[in-house]
């Protein structure tokens, strides 16, 4: 019976079931977040921050002379190989244009 005296009321047995689903749902949850923390190592937390950098016990300076020799060397190889293309782009062209000035004067 309701307060009024009515027998049933739907309202409150709505508000029961709420009630059971909520507790179960929160329940289960709670399962979860343990069975999470269980299963799985939070990595966050794993290693202490010391707050230092790791420095390199090699010393990598004769790489980069070598490798600012080697760039040095074929630089000055480029503009060698650009000369000896210009140089033979010209000699081509005028072989090509004697040639035209053959075919065309034939």
């Amino acid at each position: 019976m309701d307060v009024y005296g009515r027998g049933w009321n739907w309202r409150t047995f709505v508000m029961k079931e709420l009630v059971r689903n909520l507790i179960a749902e929160v329940k289960q949850k709670k399962f979860l977040e343990d069975l999470y923390k269980q299963n799985t190592i939070d990595m966050d937390d794993y290693f202490k921050y010391s707050g230092k950098t790791e420095k390199s016990t090699e010393d990598y300076s004769y790489i980069e002379r070598n490798i600012s020799d080697f760039d040095k060397f074929h630089q000055k190889n480029r503009k060698k190989m650009e000369k000896k293309r210009e140089k033979y782009n010209q000699i081509i062209s005028k072989e090509r244009s004697k040639n035209y000035k053959k075919w065309r004067k034939k």
